[in-house]
């Protein structure tokens, strides 16, 4: 059997035993669904990275990786928080007429226990109350109050409506002291459950946001559960895969071939 092959029939049992932790987990109610970006785009919501870009065009400099928290707050400091939130509204198409896709409709008919989401807009909640799932949201610390034990969506990185958007350098230096309830929620949900991340990229802000507290004492050690990451947009890399495996994310690339063991849904 020659290496390669061995190789891909590894990758593969790793892909089959991801997917059969994750159903145990859904027939368990012990799976945490972490919603980013990439769910919004097919509604006609910008990523962060073509949402940084539109900032650019407006402070006439050219786009660089690595530079997503910083050029919003280039911006914000430029032309003061009035323009700030009115350019961030408009460059996320906040108040259009936008309508939830197939992947919020496919999120919402898991009907897990807890939602998390760093996106700003609406349509997740929408989709929610459509199919009648009802859930509380949770976007300010406030919230979690009324939460009681029910079905919950957190909003970690707030809203337009609520004006505490978290997109800038600052919010995130800020997040501990002004979200604290919510990161220590978010934190405890981590420790207890099996949670999946869709809609993110490995070098999103808001997915090393959270990673920084996967790899915390408090969150990680022997009895932590298990942490998968759906990357969608890059080809299999086997250092990246190790590197994030060290601080409990397993990547799960979906060009691999699953289809012999069906839906992992």
């Amino acid at each position: 059997m020659s290496e390669s092959h061995t190789d891909q029939v590894e990758k593969n049992a790793f892909v089959e035993e991801s997917i059969r932790i994750l159903r145990e987990a859904y027939k368990a109610k012990k799976l945490v669904v972490v919603v980013g970006s990439g769910v919004d785009t097919a509604s006609g919501v910008p990523s962060r990275k073509d949402a940084v870009k539109q900032f650019c065009s407006h402070l006439q400099m050219q786009y660089e990786d690595g530079m997503d928290t910083r050029i919003p707050q280039y911006y914000f400091h430029a032309r003061g928080k009035k323009a700030y939130t009115q350019l961030s509204k408009k460059i996320f198409r906040y108040q259009e007429p936008l309508q939830p896709n197939a992947f919020h409709k496919r999120i919402a008919e898991l009907d897990v226990h807890t939602l998390i989401t760093t996106n700003y807009t609406d349509l997740l909640e929408r989709e929610l109350n459509r199919q009648g799932y009802p859930y509380q949201t949770v976007c300010k610390d406030q919230d979690l109050f009324c939460a009681a034990n029910g079905k919950t969506l957190i909003k970690m990185h707030g809203d337009f409506a609520h004006d505490n958007f978290i997109l800038k350098e600052e919010d995130y230096t800020a997040y501990s002291s002004d979200f604290h309830l919510i990161e220590t929620f978010v934190k405890s949900v981590f420790a207890k459950n099996v949670v999946l991340f869709l809609g993110f990229s490995l070098r999103d802000p808001d997915f090393l946001q959270i990673l920084s507290w996967i790899k915390a004492k408090d969150c990680a050690g022997e009895n932590s559960q298990q942490v998968y990451f759906l990357e969608s947009e890059k080809e299999e890399s086997n250092y990246e895969s190790a590197y994030f495996k060290n601080f409990g994310v397993h990547v799960i690339y979906t060009n691999h071939d699953t289809r012999a063991n069906g839906d992992s849904g």
